[in-house]
């Protein structure tokens, strides 16, 4: 982290260097900690090293771009972790959770999944772990028998789910923005969130529908009793942190012209500070000091705790950068040939190629390098570019909730006792295809008519 903000400082070559360095240490002395998926990216990692000082004449400069691209996600998902450690604890987002988990069956999916997507701009993954044990807790053997409680969980649980999921088309604190907008050449966020935000409405309302035809437990039906005052209050009130931390992203991406994945990283630990700040009701004196103690048990506790996480976001990207260093020597781009691909597959291809690679384990941060690097011999016209971006973004939100070797399903399968391709292929198997297609159609069509 240290390094990282050195190099936002513009400090000079020794904090491309250090973060390197910590970066290797870090995934060196944390592997026995990074589960069975972590363990195969490290070993495919050394193993593109090995084969990039064989072959590659600038082995040092692919691999220290990698470990840094590696160090930046690493630090990326610290930073969210601060966010979210002060989201858990605010009053406002506890009774948000509560109150969109416990509405009535007629709104019940759209509470769930809209109310997902918001939390997941503040809680990344934490957004998962709130309502689904709210969800556990409100919805079992107080139901009427329990087959149809096991239905409600199911359903309840994938709609927290699919907003998770919707929430990384466009949302800039989410990975999977940071990636798409560094590896597509010549896209910039502010360009495509518009688009993105419009394309996740879209697989949203897909969701929605599917859960309406679906029934059961009076999932499309039900009595909408109105929320009471206290309860939009409260859900209103969520707005503020999430529009407040969407808005300082921005501001300071635009006034200093940093990439996105710069911007969330500088604002996060400042975020935190204020956040925790007005949540301490002592004096100055006890909140400083509380605040203290805050973040030495964020350092000690949680930080630990994210290595899984780090291992395998830090191990793809340095895996993705490797491969793209070595595409130009396979010549893949000229086979392919995508100047006399028709501007719907140019668009829609990449998007298919990162849901079906993630079926088979391998991670998007892995297939949108990848894709990005094609793209990059490829030159695009920058519409088209801009376009297949929103797409990735569609293709991320879609294969996060079907991939049985997600982050996401494999930690809402270990909280809901289920195996990860219940969740994944059996929850999610007909929504996942069904609403990448429908928002590939969309961009497609939005594309042609705009240009």
């Amino acid at each position: 982290m240290v390094s990282t903000f050195a190099r936002l400082l513009d400090s000079g070559s020794w904090a491309t260097t250090a973060g390197c360095l910590a970066c290797a240490g870090f995934l060196a002395l944390a592997w026995r900690r990074a589960g069975r998926v972590g363990a195969v990216l490290l070993l495919a990692s050394i193993g593109l090293a090995a084969t990039l000082i064989a072959v590659a004449d600038d082995a040092a400069r692919v691999m220290v771009q990698g470990l840094s691209q590696a160090a930046f996600l690493g630090t990326l998902v610290l930073v969210l972790g601060l966010v979210r450690d002060a989201a858990v604890t605010s009053p406002t987002v506890t009774q948000a959770g509560r109150i969109i988990v416990h509405q009535p069956p007629g709104r019940r999916y759209a509470a769930l999944a809209f109310g997902s997507h918001l939390l997941t701009i503040l809680l990344n993954l934490g957004a998962l772990s709130l309502l689904s044990a709210v969800v556990r807790v409100g919805i079992g053997e107080a139901d009427r028998n329990r087959r149809e409680a096991m239905s409600r969980e199911r359903r309840s649980l994938s709609a927290a789910l699919r907003g998770f999921g919707a929430s990384t088309v466009w949302a800039p604190t989410t990975i999977a923005q940071a990636l798409i907008v560094t590896s597509v050449p010549g896209v910039v966020w502010t360009d495509t969130a518009v688009f993105g935000f419009a394309a996740s409405m879209l697989i949203t309302a897909v969701g929605w529908l599917l859960d309406s035809i679906e029934g059961g437990d009076g999932g499309g039906t039900g009595e909408r009793a109105p929320l009471k005052a206290d309860d939009r209050r409260a859900v209103l009130l969520l707005m503020v942190p999430v529009g407040l931390l969407l808005l300082l992203v921005t501001a300071l991406k635009l006034l200093f012209d940093l990439r996105l994945i710069e911007a969330v990283v500088a604002v996060g630990p400042m975020f935190w500070l204020g956040w925790i700040l007005l949540q301490q009701r002592q004096g100055d004196g006890s909140r400083i000091r509380q605040t203290g103690a805050r973040l030495r048990g964020v350092v000690r506790d949680q930080f630990p705790e994210s290595s899984p996480e780090i291992v395998v976001i830090a191990s793809a990207a340095f895996i993705g950068a490797a491969i793209a260093a070595l595409l130009p020597a396979l010549g893949l781009e000229g086979m392919l040939n995508l100047g006399a691909w028709p501007t719907a597959a140019v668009i829609a291809a990449p998007a298919v190629f990162v849901i079906t690679a993630h079926q088979i384990a391998i991670n998007p941060i892995i297939s949108v390098t990848i894709v990005g690097a094609i793209l990059q011999q490829a030159a695009l016209d920058p519409t088209v570019a801009a376009a297949v971006a929103v797409a990735l973004g569609a293709a991320w939100a879609t294969t996060v909730v079907v991939s049985p070797f997600g982050i996401s399903v494999l930690l809402l399968a270990r909280l809901a006792e289920r195996p990860s391709r219940i969740v994944s292929w059996g929850w999610n198997g007909v929504y996942a295809p069904l609403a990448l297609a429908t928002a590939l159609a969309a961009i497609v069509t939005a594309h042609a008519a705009l240009t």
